[in-house]
């Protein structure tokens, strides 16, 4: 173990599927330097992809070993700390057991990234190595982070996420859930790529849509060994005839017979066995690819880059909101969703939420959730115009947005299944179930969504914002128009009510006509 180095330390603990790691790191000239990096092995993942939970016995190992790590970091005065696992707790159905345990016996506070988040990490940081380190022309690329429990996969468009999604399968959990097959029969190859066949089948992007294909994962080093791929900088490139080789000379062998082959140990001959049968089914996505950049992107990089650069989580926060509305306005495509009356609503709806900052006092983030629910709130007519709200809330919960956590998507369902007939109240069970908080958040969204709504009721963008005023207990909207507004000021109408119940003001529409 290195010294203690000056510098403000920062360190990222990582609880994975088979090990348990820790970097620490420091900023110097602008770069980021490892003081140090432990790394002890664990079977976490197949604890929870065979039994669901972690053991008692797999706690006391995990609890053990991170009294080690806490201990090196005190001999570094780090307290910069962030403990960070992804599938293998968000899998667990034990985890709130586990993340207690931890906060009492080690002192940490666990937190378990959802899909989502750890897929934006993933790409965001594959995104800037490329532009770094890559001629590669991004437009068009298909990014897909292969992990132990699950697969990201995302489109790029040059500037934007447009497509995401999320698979809960990775080496390791596909091979505990083929477990039971006997691996010695050579029958068993076929049924991982017949299993494999299914999963890429769900894969929202047609091979029209893919330039280049880009992929990485924790399992890229022993993959670009087994391909005899070479690493530059961050970057290794895999030959696709190299790739499809190794996989068919592995894909008849035993365990123990790939372990031989490569010189490793039976349970990563294991994942190698997986690993391969996995990257060498990405390529069925876009069947024209000769050469696969493949970025070592690590979560614990990531993190740590966030923690220690001024303005890289700023950066990442801003690719990310922008990423959101591109694949939500995706979405809201495939349901035949009016996007200028759209567009028309999310402005409305931005101009009300920044002018009523001091009377709202929702943080900004809230105003994603707006521009979200301006996209999507009309998708459930494609299911069923009668019950059009409702439907909308059930699509856009399950919806799969491009860095929006669960919370988020849950947000954006309430304030889309809302019109101007229907209001958050004791009937709804649904928002009976949340916290006080959050139905509360969710009344002071859906005020200001209505009445953004009701300023394009007959989405024919009639109206133009001139200016709001708050007064006393007025919100006094003016607006021009050179066509007859009558359905918009009864809208306006239907909709003051509820927002003078959440807020205290009166809203007032006043139209300027010029009509000749």
């Amino acid at each position: 173990m290195n010294k203690k180095s000056a510098g403000g330390p920062a360190a990222v603990i990582e609880i994975g599927s088979s090990a348990v790691r820790m970097r620490v790191s420091q900023l110097r000239r602008g770069e980021i330097e490892t003081l140090d990096a432990l790394e002890y092995p664990v079977y976490l993942g197949h604890e929870v992809f065979n039994d669901g939970r972690i053991s008692f016995e797999g706690l006391r190992l995990l609890s053990s070993i991170l009294e080690k790590f806490t201990a090196a970091l005190a001999d570094y005065g780090c307290k910069n700390v962030r403990v960070v696992s992804s599938t293998v707790m968000r899998e667990a159905e034990n985890r709130s057991f586990v993340a207690d345990q931890l906060k009492i016996h080690n002192n940490l506070n666990l937190e378990i990234l959802e899909y989502s988040a750890e897929k934006a990490l993933i790409c965001s940081e594959t995104i800037r190595i490329l532009r770094q380190q890559s001629k590669l022309d991004m437009k068009d690329t298909v990014i897909a982070y292969v992990g132990t429990g699950s697969i990201g996969i995302a489109l790029f468009d040059g500037s934007a996420i447009s497509v995401s999604q999320n698979i809960p399968i990775g080496s390791l959990k596909l091979h505990d859930t083929l477990s039971t097959l006997n691996q010695e029969s050579n029958a068993f190859y076929p049924v991982i790529e017949e299993y494999l066949d299914i999963v890429f089948n769900r894969v929202d992007i047609s091979p029209e849509e893919i330039r280049s294909i880009v992929l990485t994962g924790s399992d890229l080093d022993l993959v670009a060994f087994a391909c005899g791929a070479e690493k530059s900088g961050d970057l290794y490139t895999i030959s696709a005839k190299k790739l499809r080789a190794a996989y068919n000379e592995v894909r008849s062998m035993s365990y123990s017979a790939i372990a031989r082959r490569y010189n490793i140990s039976e349970d990563r001959a294991e994942i190698l066995y997986t690993a391969l049968s996995i990257y060498t089914g990405m390529l069925r996505l876009s069947r024209d690819q000769a050469k696969i950049v493949c970025p070592d992107v690590d979560i614990c990089d990531v993190i740590t880059r966030h923690m220690l650069v001024p303005g890289a989580q700023k950066d990442y926060e801003a690719q990310t909101r922008t990423s959101a509305i591109v694949s939500a306005r995706r979405l809201a495509g495939k349901y035949n969703c009016h996007g200028v009356h759209s567009a028309a609503v999310a402005a409305f709806a931005t101009a009300l939420f920044d002018k009523m900052k001091k009377v709202h006092g929702l943080s900004e983030d809230k105003k994603l959730i707006l521009e979200l629910a301006a996209v999507l709130h009309s998708c459930g007519q494609y299911i069923n115009v009668r019950t059009h709200t409702q439907c909308s809330f059930d699509l856009i919960k399950n919806f799969d947005i491009f860095g929006l956590t669960s919370e988020q998507l849950l947000l954006t369902a309430f304030v889309s299944g809302y019109n101007e007939f229907a209001v958050p109240g004791s009937s709804d069970y649904r928002y009976l179930r949340l916290s006080e908080e959050k139905r509360l958040e969710i009344a002071k969204l859906v005020a200001i969504f209505r009445l953004s709504n009701a300023l394009d009721k007959s989405k024919r963008q009639k109206l133009r914002l001139n200016k709001i005023k708050i007064t006393n207990d007025k919100l006094e909207i003016k607006v021009d128009t050179a066509d007859n507004a009558l359905l918009e000021k009864w809208a306006f109408e239907e909709c003051a009510g509820f927002f003078k119940e959440v807020f205290g003001l009166s809203p007032e529409l006043h139209i300027r006509s010029n009509l000749l």
